[in-house]
């Protein structure tokens, strides 16, 4: 097959656009012919996946007055015009999209339902800026104005929905049938995210951020703190009598309202803010447990990563990946992320108990085995072979 897929970045550092460069390499490596089109990305070696460059208007001059989502809507804006016109639908077999274009496709792949998260925020959130935010900031109304049109009968022969949770979600807010919607989860390499890492990485990573071999781990990942729930964790800490633990939080996002919680907390010495990193399985190995009360995800890429490094997880049922999880078995579920009290319940049976760690551990990596690129690829080729033949 001849196949288009649209993205805004192509490239290994997180996100959608790590989750489309593993998807267009092994569709590539089965034999099709694969065609990229993008407004940034860095150059990967396989020679098998043709990029092509979107023009975009970077309007960086808003990221350096400190409104990074003024200059977002414009790159959005820029990039969803122009790829129409770039990506001639008549020259492939399939064109996959995945928001942020305006180009006519067959196949939408929903990495979320951006309309439910504005109602989630607008419940959640309600600061004195909040509402502003939400509901003043060009970014959404582009994101929103996007999702309505990919999600409009006649404009897509099928969707592919990351977690059944995202799923209900776009049938709740779009009223698409169920049948339109297929849910393929998202995947993970085995090989770059294993238990084998403890034996390389984990005395290094523990020894720059001075960790000693007794203290247990726990490991927060992401880039927006508040909706991830980071104050939960730092909150459910201060409840544990075990103290001999440090929280190491992953991701860029502003620490000042974190470390003044943990310093009215006595908690400064238990937390250390490593920042963004791009060889997060260097720190799943240094970690012991991992830890994610998200109020809002629609699958949760670091989850399954986690997982298959043998971490066991303790996570929000709000999270798409939740799905995976039996409760009790890989991890534990939150029925609530803001249960402060149930979140420290949680991690005290497993600071405590290291047996159950790696027990826990073990299922979560045979659970994450099951979810390899290799055969999450595949699902994808079958649905565009499905599709295919409705286009003849």
């Amino acid at each position: 097959m001849k196949i288009a897929i649209v993205v805004r970045e192509y490239h290994k550092h997180g996100g959608i656009s790590k989750v489309i460069t593993e998807i267009a390499e092994k569709i590539a490596s089965s034999g099709n012919d694969v065609h990229v089109f993008t407004g940034n990305y860095e150059k990967i070696k396989n020679e098998k996946v043709f990029i092509h460059k979107i023009p975009m208007i970077r309007a960086s001059i808003f990221s350096k007055l400190g409104l990074p989502k003024v200059a977002k809507f414009f790159q959005g804006v820029s990039f969803c015009i122009f790829s129409r016109f770039y990506c001639n639908y008549k020259l492939f077999d399939i064109v996959h999209v995945n928001g942020d274009t305006l180009a006519k496709f067959d196949i939408r792949m929903a990495h979320s339902c951006h309309r439910a998260w504005l109602k989630l925020a607008n419940r959640e959130f309600k600061g004195p800026f909040d509402w502003i935010k939400k509901n003043l900031n060009p970014h959404h109304w582009r994101i929103l104005i996007t999702e309505k049109f990919n999600f409009k009968r006649g404009n897509y022969k099928k969707i592919i929905a990351i977690s059944e949770k995202t799923k209900q979600e776009i049938i709740e807010n779009y009223k698409i049938p169920s049948e339109d919607i297929v849910v393929i989860p998202l995947g993970v390499d085995l090989d770059e995210f294993t238990p084998d890492n403890r034996k390389v990485y984990r005395k290094e990573i523990r020894e720059k951020y001075k960790i000693s071999d007794e203290e247990i781990v726990l490991l927060f990942v992401g880039y927006d703190f508040r909706r991830k729930g980071l104050e939960f964790v730092i909150r459910a800490i201060d409840r544990l009598k075990n103290k001999n633990i440090k929280l190491m939080v992953i991701g860029k996002d502003k620490i000042l309202p974190y470390e003044n919680l943990a310093r009215q907390l006595n908690l400064s010495d238990k937390i250390i803010f490593a920042g963004a990193q791009f060889e997060m399985n260097k720190f799943y190995s240094a970690g012991d447990i991992f830890v994610f009360p998200t109020m809002y995800e629609p699958f949760g890429l670091v989850i399954i990563e986690a997982m298959a490094s043998g971490l066991p997880v303790i996570v929000s049922k709000l999270a798409g990946a939740a799905e995976l999880i039996s409760n009790g078995k890989e991890g534990f579920l939150l029925d609530n992320p803001k249960d402060i009290n149930q979140l420290a319940f949680f991690l005290d049976k497993l600071v405590n108990d290291n047996q159950l760690r790696i027990n826990m551990g073990q299922n979560a990596r045979k659970k994450a085995e099951s979810f390899s690129w290799d055969k999450i690829s595949h699902q994808i080729l079958d649905l565009y072979s499905e599709v295919l033949k409705t286009k003849k």
